[in-house]
């Protein structure tokens, strides 16, 4: 469970980056919805299923490097 916990920041990162380099180039990037979220004073583009992906990749290489132990 703790794998879960680890792999939530570089998901969020791989997120962003990914989001921000799909609306630079003009796309909505289909099935992954890149949209534009306000959140306070700070604006960006976000995706919820590329989060839900990238959380799937980033939890399975952080549960499967915490099982070498």
């Amino acid at each position: 469970m703790i794998s879960l916990f680890k792999a939530i920041f570089p998901a969020a990162l791989l997120t962003w980056i990914v989001a921000e380099v799909a609306a630079v180039q003009g796309t909505r990037a289909g099935v992954l919805n890149v949209h534009w979220v306000i959140i306070g004073d700070w604006s960006t583009y976000w995706s919820w299923p590329m989060m839900g992906i990238a959380l799937g990749l980033c939890w399975s290489i952080t549960f499967m490097l915490d099982s070498l132990r």
